[in-house]
């Protein structure tokens, strides 16, 4: 097993190429090495992630407009008629509030961001791509919650490069490492993941997700989604 130390395997290529491969080595090493350990190439390589962040981080403003569907929602029991015939229907509602919030504490499952038993919380910045997650058919019944941001929230745009990976490889690039590292990162957060997919598929994203939360970033934007870390009362 050989260890990750935190250089890309790309000799004779530009350093964006460098950079990409340095990351995609970094992914490897994650799922198939060392997933609770990191070994000093791996910590040198989240350093230099974190002294690059500066050129990724975007502004939330207070009072931005988010958006969280839910398939589904609750059944409450009206009664009809009067009191000589009654009758009892079932009306369909939307989630109460509090149900479209995640789990303080999910063991249910997890996701490109949160490790089983951590909430993240997913929202869209448009409706219609909140729609399109539960990917809804005709007829089927959804929740929706409208959420609004009640302080101005620092967070990483993880959507920038995904799709310039071509570029590394043109022989005219004079792009830098750090922007091959980024594609790497914006295509991993871009990639999807299916249910029946390994769940090792999410670590290098979910340790990513734990960096930036833990050095004071709020979320991050991937293609669809920001993601919020820091969970507070909505």
């Amino acid at each position: 097993m050989a260890e990750f130390n935190g250089s890309g395997r790309a000799d004779g290529f530009p350093p964006a190429v460098e950079g990409w491969e340095t990351f995609n080595d970094f992914t490897m090493s994650m799922k198939i090495d060392a997933r609770y350990f990191r070994s000093d190439g791996g910590e040198r390589f989240l350093q230099e992630v974190l002294a690059s962040c500066k050129t990724r981080e975007v502004g939330l403003p207070k009072g931005r407009i988010l958006w969280r569907v839910r398939s589904g929602g609750v059944s409450l029991k009206v009664y009809i008629g009067d009191a000589d015939m009654r009758g009892i229907i079932y009306k369909s509602r939307p989630h109460p509030r509090c149900g479209m919030k995640p789990l303080r504490i999910n063991w249910r499952s997890e996701g490109r961001v949160n490790q089983r038993g951590i909430s993240y919380l997913y929202l869209a910045t448009n409706l219609n791509t909140a729609l399109a997650d539960v990917r809804p058919w005709i007829g089927l019944i959804v929740s929706v919650e409208r959420f609004e941001v009640v302080g101005n929230l620092k967070v990483i745009d993880c959507s920038d490069l995904d799709d310039r990976m071509m570029m590394l490889f043109d022989s005219g690039n004079t792009s830098i490492r750090e922007d091959g590292i980024w594609v790497g990162i914006d295509r991993a957060f871009a990639e999807p993941v299916g249910r029946d997919d390994d769940v090792a598929a999410y670590v290098p994203t979910q340790m990513l997700a734990e960096v930036f939360k833990v050095n004071g970033y709020d979320g991050l934007i991937d293609k669809s989604f920001l993601v919020v870390a820091h969970l507070s009362p909505v």
